[in-house]
């Protein structure tokens, strides 16, 4: 329910972020073709361009009619700051041969303004002409002292369908005298020049005969003398916005290096020593030790481990039984206690023992987890409150199934009461640095970081440095950089729950268990008959198997031994089955089976001004 609240939420977020271009209700481009576009834009003294756009557009499908949206704004090429312009006397007529007016609609959003042309009550199909005249305000750029020029997308970008027949013409005053004239066309930042481009005194013509969904067509046209009045409006706000997703990323980079750099030096892998195959396990550390030292935390895997190991010693026996309470043909395991536990069994081991079977661990076993965990005052709250009745206290029993332990919910008791223990022992044994919860505290915090707050204020920001939609299949830039950001951070906020500020000591120790690892990770049948006796094989396969379980490699373990126990008929003297053993499928299904019992939760073209887009609707 959590999680699903959590995708909720996330998914609300990014909706909210989405787009960089106004959203058109009904809008589709699907059974229309665009057959004419002729563009025709006269620039005054006054500093105003005005802007005439005739579009011949046939519709196979029923459809509203078109839209078409304008920016508010730019990016001076020769400042590069950010420019506002004003958009005014905006006027929509049928261009048609017999004339008339459409029905639209003008609306102003933060960077757009949107004209929306068609009945929403009525669908037209076949040819029709829409016209679209309006006044820019702001439009001129200064190069140089003593020239002014314009640089102007005359299509833009947004358009989702091709556009046939593109002819445009822009004609400056005649006061002045044209010096310089590039036409580039194609996708976003393209440098590929115009079909044709030719020049009759101040009239710039540009004949274009096909320009796919999303390209664009762009002119820079250069004057002198400056004779056009200029009204520059800087854009302060994205401006502003420019220079925090700068600083921002920069901040999500450090984010990154941070957590990154937290987890390699608390890894094995700032050893250099070459990786080295490793025969046997480590004799200083216990299993369950090695699977918290291996990726840094403890998990239902270091548990399911333990369980197995303390089969092997003789204190409990795994049976494969039939679910009695299951509907369908339903298999469980079964553990039985066989020996109490004893001073030979570490604290770690003590405690599964007690929570699983509800048992004593003794006093020797209490004073050494008093010794490393301080939950002396703990312990004596509960004894006070037992003894008035207010906790009831469980009656012992000799065995329980699996399934019984997932409905308890004993994984969460495990895995509190082990990591009061285990972690604190492991840095008493030098393993771990004594700033280990801090370190992965800062990690985790840094991650959380980059993950909610730092994502969307990149969202936020990233409108005044990158285009709305990415030239490749015109994906929205902020969808992109909401599902990688987002990727990014859940990633690290992942690593950074393993991360473990080793000690020299713990990242040896760690470099064994790698070596370890690679042997049980890529052993095959040939290779065990060749390095071990017949006799020897079960007892390899015994000892290596819980190691298998803590790396996840417990399928590929049992499938060497095979072909070797099924000859052989050999079964775990620890283990009791409804069937003849087979080493891989019982490896996998005992270690999946407990594992979920015992897993406690924690661990060029386009520049300029001018551009917009449309489409149908």
């Amino acid at each position: 329910m959590k999680k699903g609240i959590f995708i909720y939420i996330l998914g609300a977020l990014m909706l909210s972020f989405l787009g960089g271009v106004p959203s058109v209700e009904g809008a589709s481009s699907k059974g229309m073709r665009i057959d004419r576009v002729r563009i025709n834009e006269k620039l005054d003294l006054n500093g105003n361009l005005w802007v005439t756009k005739e579009y011949q557009v046939h519709f196979s499908t029923p459809h509203h009619g078109i839209y078409k949206y304008i920016p508010f704004g730019f990016t001076d090429p020769i400042t590069k700051k950010d420019r506002k312009i004003e958009i005014k006397n905006i006027k929509v007529y049928n261009c048609s041969p017999q004339g008339g007016t459409y029905h639209y609609k003008v609306r102003t959003y933060s960077k757009d303004l949107l004209v929306k042309i068609g009945d929403p009550h009525r669908t037209i199909t076949g040819n029709r002409c829409y016209g679209i005249s309006y006044q820019v305000v702001g439009s001129i750029v200064r190069p140089s002292k003593n020239t002014q020029a314009i640089f102007w997308n005359l299509v833009g970008t947004g358009w989702d369908l091709p556009l046939n027949n593109v002819h445009a013409e822009l004609t400056l005053p005649s006061e002045v005298r044209l010096i310089r004239t590039k036409c580039y066309q194609g996708s976003y930042r393209s440098t590929n020049s115009c079909t044709s481009l030719s020049v009759n005194g101040n009239k710039i013509i540009i004949d274009e005969p096909l320009l796919l969904a999303h390209e664009a067509l762009s002119i820079r046209a250069e004057w002198t003398p400056p004779l056009v009045k200029e009204k520059i409006i800087y854009d302060l706000a994205k401006e502003k916005k420019r220079r925090a997703f700068y600083l921002l990323s920069i901040a999500w980079l450090i984010t990154i290096i941070s957590v990154l750099y937290l987890w390699y030096k608390g890894s094995s892998l700032s050893i250099r020593k070459p990786k080295m195959v490793l025969y046997h396990p480590p004799e200083e550390i216990s299993v369950l030790e090695a699977g918290v030292i291996i990726d840094n935390s403890l998990d239902g895997r270091d548990i399911t481990a333990a369980l197995i190991s303390l089969a092997q010693k003789g204190y409990i026996r795994i049976e494969k039984i039939k679910d009695k309470n299951s509907l369908f043909s339903s298999e469980d395991y079964q553990l039985t206690l066989i020996r109490d536990p004893d001073i030979n069994l570490s604290p770690y081991e003590a405690i599964i023992i007690s929570k699983v079977f509800r048992r004593e661990i003794g006093d020797h076993v209490e004073k050494q987890i008093n010794e490393i965990s301080h939950h002396r005052v703990k312990g004596a709250l509960l004894s006070i409150i037992q003894s008035l009745g207010l906790a009831k206290e469980e009656e012992p029993r000799t065995s329980v199934t699996i399934k019984e332990m997932q409905r308890e919910r004993l994984g969460r008791e495990l895995y509190s009461e082990l990591s009061k223990v285990i972690y604190r022992d492991l840095q008493e044994k030098g393993y771990f640095a004594r700033t280990f919860k801090l370190v992965r505290g800062v990690a985790i915090l840094l991650s959380i970081i980059l993950f909610v707050p730092l994502n969307l204020a990149i969202l936020v920001t990233s409108e005044a440095v990158l285009p709305p939609n990415l030239p490749i299949a015109n994906i929205p830039t902020n969808l992109v950089l909401f599902i990688s950001n987002g990727a990014i951070g859940m990633l690290l906020f992942n690593l950074s729950r393993r991360i473990g500020a080793k000690t020299r000591k713990g990242q040896e120790i760690s470099w064994k268990l790698e070596g370890l690892k690679e042997f049980i990770s890529t052993v095959e049948t040939d290779r065990l008959k060749r390095m071990y006796k017949d006799e020897e094989l079960p007892e390899v396969f015994e000892r290596f198997l819980p190691y298998a379980v803590i790396f996840g490699e417990e399928k590929r373990w049992g499938r060497a031994f095979d072909p070797i126990f099924l000859s052989s008929g050999y079964s775990p003297g620890w283990y009791h089955g409804t069937d003849s053993f087979k080493a891989s499928d019982f490896s996998q299904s005992i270690s999946s089976s407990m594992a979920s019992a015992t897993s406690g939760g924690g661990s060029g073209a386009g520049g300029g001004g001018g551009g917009g887009g449309g489409g149908g609707w």
